[in-house]
């Protein structure tokens, strides 16, 4: 892939939200890949609260895998970014075991 390519490329957000049984708390995990399927180390992820504007952010480890832990169950809009790569967005409800039906 040309370097023109890579420019223009996006990132492909992918969210797993966990939930730890016993807990109230929350989380956000996923891989940040490419539009050819590779994964992305380095990308930050930035997890906001929409309800109260908190966030909280990750770095990519070398497989492209992020954790954010301990969040409160709250809908969060989660934002990619890195360099060379046009930013991605997605929003996502994140709620504890209690709260489900």
């Amino acid at each position: 892939m040309t370097r023109a390519a890579w420019t223009t490329a996006a990132l492909v957000l992918t969210l797993q939200i966990s939930i730890a049984a016993q807990s109230r708390d929350a989380s956000l995990s996923g891989t940040v890949k490419d539009q050819t399927g590779a994964p992305l180390p380095g990308a930050t992820i930035t997890a906001t609260d929409v309800a109260r504007g908190t966030f909280r952010s990750d770095v990519t480890d070398t497989t492209g895998r992020y954790h954010l832990l301990n969040l409160v169950p709250s809908t969060y809009d989660v934002a990619t970014e890195l360099s060379g790569f046009t930013p991605a967005a997605r929003r996502a409800p994140c709620r504890s075991m209690s709260a489900r039906p």
